[in-house]
């Protein structure tokens, strides 16, 4: 949300944004752990088909075409879906990152206290420097 310099964005508008920002920030972790399943299936993948693949050029397997037909396939579809999920994984983590910074940010702005015995405030907390 854009605000003029030297204007302060109100408390409720901060609130807002920070919800916001948590179910971003919700949405993006599940992402990365589906991409980080989805790199587990693919090293399995590749793993599986070069097991495979080994057996069947070492003699240890009877050959046969769709046997080594499927294990390169499996290797060479394990190493493609790992590179790509990678990526999105990378970029996932980055959005993630950034996001939690900006939801340091905000709850910085906010005006928090110290709450004593009761509900009223005593004393201001500074926010934390960098901030």
């Amino acid at each position: 949300m854009y605000m003029p310099e030297g204007q302060a964005t109100p408390v409720s508008d901060l609130h807002d944004q920070i919800n916001d920002l948590e179910d971003e920030i919700e949405r993006l972790a599940e992402a990365a752990d589906r991409c980080e399943r989805m790199m587990l299936a693919s090293k399995l993948s590749v793993v599986g088909g070069g097991t495979l693949l080994l057996l069947l050029m070492s003699g240890a397997l009877p050959a046969n075409p769709p046997a080594l037909v499927m294990s390169i396939a499996a290797v060479l579809g394990g190493t493609a879906l790992f590179g790509s999920t990678k990526t999105t994984h990378d970029r996932t983590r980055a959005a993630l990152k950034s996001g939690e910074a900006e939801m340091s940010r905000l709850i910085g702005m906010l005006d928090l206290c110290v709450p004593t015995d009761g509900n009223d405030c005593t004393s201001s907390v500074a926010p934390a420097e960098g901030r």
